[in-house]
């Protein structure tokens, strides 16, 4: 029963979360906050994601790339800053190794 009681729950907020997602889509067109459009859609799937806090996390990644990255420098060079930022530093050593490999 109490499982049953979960599954329930756990239905309406997703639901909840679908409603919020779709309803923000349709008022937003093209002109979206893309930060917020990604919490809401994993909403939809993880109801209790804490939308505001990744965007916290967003913002501090954002910080600290734009500390090591030389806006002077060739596109190319400046790509590959991002590039290491998100794919070594910020990746899990599981997906290091997927991206060594030939």
């Amino acid at each position: 029963m109490r499982r049953r009681s979960l599954e329930i729950v756990h239905y309406l907020a997703r639901q909840n979360s679908d409603e919020r997602f779709l309803a923000f889509c349709l008022n937003n067109g093209e002109e979206l906050d893309l930060e917020l459009a990604v919490g809401l859609l994993a909403q939809t799937q993880y109801p209790d994601t804490n939308v505001q806090a990744y965007q916290a996390l967003y913002d501090a990644w954002a910080a600290e790339l734009r500390e090591r990255i030389d806006f002077a420098a060739q596109p190319e060079q400046m790509l590959g800053v991002i590039n290491k930022y998100l794919f070594e530093d910020l990746a899990s050593p599981a997906n290091r190794e997927l991206h060594r490999q030939p």
